[in-house]
């Protein structure tokens, strides 16, 4: 069953290869959270990269904020709303690798980290930093650099276009482990999709 022809999105999800929707979808566009006002997006890229002490072009909006509808395979094309958080990529060798060091050295000290710290670690033991990722999301208060990041993109959710949501901070080591990441996301919905786009059939079979 071919997808919708009012659904630009689900049908290069389907068709395109995903270094190609990737490109097109997180590269070219301007996020979905902006509402297509480009210098706006590049206003607000560069305001948060210089708080966190980072290159403009090292910061990415990526999630459901940019594409407008998301692809974790648990809810694929749920649409960004204002209880979805804003995910934000920063590519950063220097803050990769304060963080893996921290991570490595925690030692005994992981266990006085709260529970939901302490099993965002182990999946970075397992899984996350393998491929050159580290998810902030429970830990970033906890890194050397974090309390002042936490305090910075506090005041950033406060103001429109965030207006209120969380921002989430995911640091890649380059810009090659970023690619990977979305690339796999885009793999895995499109899973996710092709399974309900066969039940679909099955079920009209019927």
């Amino acid at each position: 069953m071919p997808p919708p022809a009012d659904d630009p999105l689900k049908t290069d999800l389907l068709s395109l290869k995903p270094p190609i929707f990737v490109a097109k979808w997180f590269v070219e566009k301007t996020p979905h959270i902006f509402a297509g006002n480009a210098g706006a997006h590049v206003e607000w890229r560069r305001s948060v990269a210089d708080a966190l002490g980072v290159s403009l072009f090292d910061l990415v909006i990526v999630g459901s904020a940019a594409l407008g509808k998301s692809l974790n395979p648990a809810k694929v094309l749920a649409s960004f709303d204002h209880e979805s958080d804003v995910d934000i990529a920063v590519i950063s060798d220097h803050y990769f690798d304060i963080a893996w060091r921290w991570m490595r050295r925690l030692g005994a000290d992981k266990y006085r980290l709260p529970r939901e710290a302490q099993e965002w670690v182990k999946e970075h033991e397992s899984r996350l930093v393998y491929w050159g990722s580290i998810a902030t999301d429970q830990l970033l208060p906890h890194m050397p650099f974090g309390p002042e990041w936490v305090k910075q993109l506090a005041a950033f959710s406060a103001k429109p276009p965030v207006d209120g949501r969380e921002i989430n901070v995911r640091l890649y080591r380059d810009h090659a482990s970023l690619e990977s990441y979305l690339a796999r996301s885009v793999r895995k919905a499109r899973t996710v999709l092709d399974v309900k786009e066969d039940d679909k059939e099955e079920d009209t079979d019927e």
